[in-house]
């Protein structure tokens, strides 16, 4: 007799095989409609899932979002209203984990007021700026839902594309990430050239030094499941910006299966990175993920850590 995860794949199979998207309706076709739902529900996300995506719905947070920001009183009202608007189409449990990383402006008064409108929002406060590496770790130890997804304050990659990371992780990968530098990625507002050539030099060095494969490590949208994210991270040094690196050189160190997906990415201006000085800092992270892999600051390989 068929479980459960092999009734889903089987459908997704059979909507792989017809172009179509799971539905209820399929699903009555496979015959088993009665005993999938419930407690399963099926659900497209937006149309992003792809060709079918299940969702548990008991008492458990099935997605959490962890956003890092620093002096983003500007764009961050519109950024948790996009992230509710988003959510909110959705049946499943959720929480938005915003974390102040010790901002100076109105950051940290503006999140608390949306509190009052936004009952899964959670608010991190540090006391001083950490940085983002710093920032994203904290959210991500903090979040407990199935699957964690990090993304940047100025929604680049909008997260209606959310859908197309965790299809992957619904399909047996551990981590989804978004890229740029893919055939299908689509480039809607481009950086300036120097910052792309700037880009385009670190990711070689990368490639050389620390990781072959990955296309591009600095988008700021990627998913893990839970699992995966609460090891990575427990073992994660980073603080600053070269951290997506360091996350996905853990990741390759301990086994798990990397995604790189396609995604739309607009440029938005107001970034915190300066070109010629954080270039530099980015280079010594590099060395300084391979010293700490050396001298023994991360766990054996060999070891995987239970949630």
């Amino acid at each position: 007799m068929m479980g459960v995860c092999d009734r889903i794949r089987e459908v997704d199979r059979i909507g792989d095989q017809r172009g179509v998207g799971l539905s209820p309706s399929l699903i009555s076709k496979a015959g088993w409609f009665s005993t999938l739902i419930p407690p399963f529900f099926v659900q497209k996300m937006g149309g992003t899932l792809g060709k079918g995506f299940a969702v548990d719905i008991d008492n458990d947070i099935f997605l959490s979002i962890v956003i890092p920001a620093y002096n983003e009183e500007k764009r961050l009202s519109r950024t948790i209203s996009e992230i509710a608007k988003y959510l909110a189409s959705f049946s499943f449990k959720s929480e938005l984990i915003i974390v102040d990383d010790g901002s100076t402006d109105r950051t940290a008064q503006l999140i608390d007021k949306m509190t009052v409108s936004h009952p899964y929002l959670q608010v991190i406060h540090l006391k001083k700026n950490r940085g983002k590496g710093f920032a994203v770790r904290k959210g991500i130890l903090e979040a407990k839902g199935k699957y964690i997804l990090f993304s940047d304050a100025d929604l680049s990659t909008p997260i209606s594309e959310a859908g197309k990371l965790l299809i992957w992780l619904y399909r047996g990968y551990d981590i989804a990430i978004g890229s740029r530098k893919l055939p299908q990625s689509k480039i809607e507002v481009r950086q300036s050239i120097l910052r792309e050539i700037a880009g385009s030099v670190f990711n070689m060095i990368v490639q050389t030094l620390i990781l072959q494969g990955v296309k591009d490590t600095q988008c700021g949208f990627k998913c893990f499941t839970r699992k995966s994210a609460k090891h990575i991270f427990r073992e994660q040094r980073l603080n600053k910006f070269s951290f997506d690196v360091e996350v996905l050189y853990l990741a390759n160190k301990y086994g798990y299966k990397i995604k790189e997906v396609p995604v739309r990415w607009l440029n938005s201006s107001g970034t915190t990175i300066r070109l010629m000085r954080d270039s530099l800092k980015m280079f010594l992270d590099l060395l300084k993920v391979r010293y700490n892999d050396i001298v023994g600051n991360y766990s054996p390989s060999d070891i995987r850590k239970a949630d």
